[in-house]
Order: structure tokens, then C-alpha cells, then sequence
């Protein structure tokens, strides 16, 4: 989950640099299994924060299929198909990818 989250920061600064189009081609810029990355701008209420999610990545390495988003913020969220459970900052709370 690293990895996708180290991916995604960078697909996200690139966007950035690029000046935030909303044509941005994801596959332009991830080389490495540009069919599990992809556009992914849903808003997101926990409580009374909100996440403007931009860019949101699949792996079938995960044992608990979801998938995990980062936002216009930088915030890391894992997102779980099953009951749509959702990890803010996973990698900062200990979630594995086989979880």
C-alpha cells in the first residue's frame, strides 16, 4: 500500500505542475500498471472533515479488495469494497495491504 500511496503523491504533483487540467491522462504518467491507477474525484464526509479525493489506484496484491485515494490534500485514504470502510492515513496507522 506504500508503494501505491508513494505513486499517487507523485501523480498528484504532477497534476499540480501540469496546472490542475481536468484532461490530465493518468495513464501519461504512470508507467507501471496504468490500468490499476485513475481518476477518482469523489467527495468524502467523515464527521466534519472532507476529503476532495483526485486520484485513486487498485491492486490485485490486496487480500481485502479496495482500493486506496489521495486528495487534494495529500491525505492517503484506503477505501474497502465490502462494507466501504475508510482508513484515513492508513500508512500512518499500521494497515497493511493484505488487511
Amino acid at each position: 500500500m506504500a508503494l501505491l500511496g508513494s505513486q499517487l503523491n507523485e501523480l498528484l504533483m504532477d497534476w499540480e505542475k501540469a496546472g490542475r487540467p481536468d484532461s490530465f491522462r493518468v495513464s501519461d504518467h504512470i508507467v507501471s500498471h496504468p490500468a490499476s491507477y485513475f481518476t477518482y474525484t469523489n467527495i468524502i464526509r467523515l464527521g466534519t472533515n472532507i476529503y476532495h479525493c483526485r486520484f485513486g489506484a487498485r491492486s490485485p496484491n490486496f487480500v481485502a479488495p479496495g482500493l486506496v485515494v489521495i486528495t487534494d490534500d495529500k491525505i492517503i485514504l484506503w477505501i474497502r469494497d465490502k462494507d466501504a470502510k475508510i482508513v484515513v492515513s492508513p500508512e500512518k496507522n499500521g494497515l497493511r495491504s493484505d488487511e
